[in-house]
């Protein structure tokens, strides 16, 4: 799906233009954020049509600030009601009624992304993306930062989503592309394999453009990916986004981010790559139990004994060790024959 051919700038620039894309169709409107009112969940409709929306918003025909309609943006984005949403922002938003904000389009894409229309929320997402630079005031005030970004990784890479979005992508046509990590913006790449997930690719995608952005992400959206690297056994976006960990100068060495890639790499298969990551990691003597347990675990299901001999008496000369049993019982208890 193509990108939408009408940017915000220029929408901006235009008082009256007809379009039939999600994102505005007329000159943007801004009002200062009046304070928060008490918000009362609504109760939405049975059915997800569009049109049946129309009745939740008569309860709120006296609003006039962009909080209430956000909030019943929210409900909706909650449960993946995409066409509602939409209509919500068609009816109240684009002719600006009322006036929307950056939350508005966040929720609209969380809308999407929980309906499994992922094309659909980098549709709106692009739009406001490429406009962080313009020298028009109105369009800096929808700047994206990173909780945006981490409430879209969070939902990309949910579990629900994941089960219930597994084949969206249509294998006879054009597939989901993700920016690659190196520094030029026009190099993209596919999953050749074609084994990842879009919801897991779609996040990867927007992971990738908070580098370029110089928005930096926190542990948490590290620790979703790589949870969901594991789930999905995926070695494809693992690789990529370790590729990211690697450039990201102003990662915190966090101790959950680097056990949960150990164990994302235990998962694949990649006992090296746990190696690799435990060698630094002892180095530096940033390790925990866990740690221990991931790298001695992964030295037993990969056959590395002499490895796993070596590690075994470092930690046990330092007081780095804590085992119930001895090494030779739990080679025992693999099926290794210690006597040889």
């Amino acid at each position: 799906m193509s990108r939408l051919t009408r940017t915000i700038a220029r929408l901006v620039q235009r008082p009256t233009i007809q379009c039939t894309h999600r994102i505005p169709v007329a000159t943007l409107m801004y009002t200062n954020r009046s304070s928060w009112r008490t918000y009362t969940s609504l109760t939405l409709p049975e059915t997800k049509e569009a049109k049946s929306i129309m009745s939740v918003l008569a309860e709120l025909k006296d609003k006039k600030t962009a909080e209430e309609y956000n909030e019943l943006l929210k409900q909706l984005a909650s449960e993946g009601r995409s066409e509602q949403a939409q209509k919500v922002y068609d009816e109240i938003f684009r002719h600006h009624e009322v006036a929307a904000d950056i939350t508005t389009y966040s929720q609209l894409m969380l809308s999407y992304i929980n309906d499994g229309k992922y094309e659909e929320a980098m549709e709106i997402y692009y739009e406001l993306r490429d406009h962080e630079d313009s020298a028009n005031h109105a369009v800096k005030s929808l700047r994206l930062d990173a909780d945006i970004y981490e409430s879209m990784i969070r939902s990309l890479t949910n579990g629900k989503n994941m089960d219930l979005n597994k084949t969206r992508f249509d294998p006879n046509v054009e597939p989901m592309y993700e920016y690659s990590v190196e520094d030029v913006d026009t190099a993209i790449y596919t999953n050749i394999d074609g084994d990842s997930q879009p919801s897991l690719l779609t996040a990867l995608t927007l992971f990738n453009d908070m580098r370029h952005l110089e928005i930096q992400p926190t542990s948490e959206m590290y620790i979703d990916m790589l949870k969901c690297c594991e789930e999905q056994r995926d070695e494809f976006v693992l690789e990529k986004l370790h590729k990211l960990i690697r450039m990201d100068l102003y990662l915190d060495p966090d101790l959950r981010v680097f056990n949960h890639l150990m164990k994302a790499y235990k998962v694949v298969g990649d006992g090296s790559s746990v190696l690799e990551i435990w060698d630094m990691a002892e180095a530096s003597n940033n390790f925990d139990k866990e740690s221990v347990s991931i790298v001695i675990n992964t030295c037993l299901e990969n056959g590395f004994i002499t490895r796993l001999r070596s590690i075994w008496k470092n930690l046990e000369s330092k007081d780095q060790l804590k085992s119930e049993k001895t090494l030779e019982e739990l080679l025992e208890e693999r099926g290794y024959d210690i006597n040889k």
